[in-house]
C-alpha cells in the first residue's frame, strides 16, 4: 500500500513539474491579453495559449508530455499526435471563454 502511494505521488509530482512552465506562460499571456479588443480576438488568443500550454499528449513511452513538444519533435504524419489534442482543447476553450465573456457582458449591462 505504501509503495503504491509513493509511486502515485511521484507520478503526480512529475506531471506538476512538467506542466509548470506551460502554466506560467499561459498565465502571463492571459494577463497581458486582458486589454485586447475586440473580445473575439482576445478569446482566440487566450484559448490558443491555454491549449498550447496545458494540453497533455500520451505518446509511447514518453509519458505525459505537453503536446506542443511533440509538434516540434515529431516529423511528418506523426506530428498529428501533438496537433490534434491541441486543436480539440482549443475548440473547447474558445467555447468556454466566449460563453463566460458573454455572461460578463450581460451582467455588466
Amino acid at each position: 500500500m505504501l509503495v503504491t502511494f509513493k509511486v502515485a505521488l511521484i507520478l503526480i509530482l512529475y506531471a506538476v513539474v512538467i506542466s509548470l512552465p506551460g502554466v506560467g506562460v499561459a498565465f502571463l499571456g492571459w494577463r497581458l491579453s486582458r486589454t485586447m479588443r475586440p473580445v473575439s480576438a482576445q478569446t482566440l488568443f487566450s484559448a490558443g495559449l491555454l491549449a498550447t500550454a496545458i494540453t497533455p499528449s500520451f505518446y509511447g513511452h514518453a509519458g505525459p508530455v505537453p503536446a506542443i513538444v511533440l509538434v516540434f519533435i515529431l516529423q511528418g504524419s506523426e506530428r498529428l499526435v501533438g496537433i490534434v489534442p491541441i486543436l480539440v482543447v482549443w475548440l473547447i476553450a474558445i467555447a468556454v471563454i466566449s460563453a463566460r465573456a458573454k455572461r460578463e457582458r450581460f451582467r455588466a449591462s
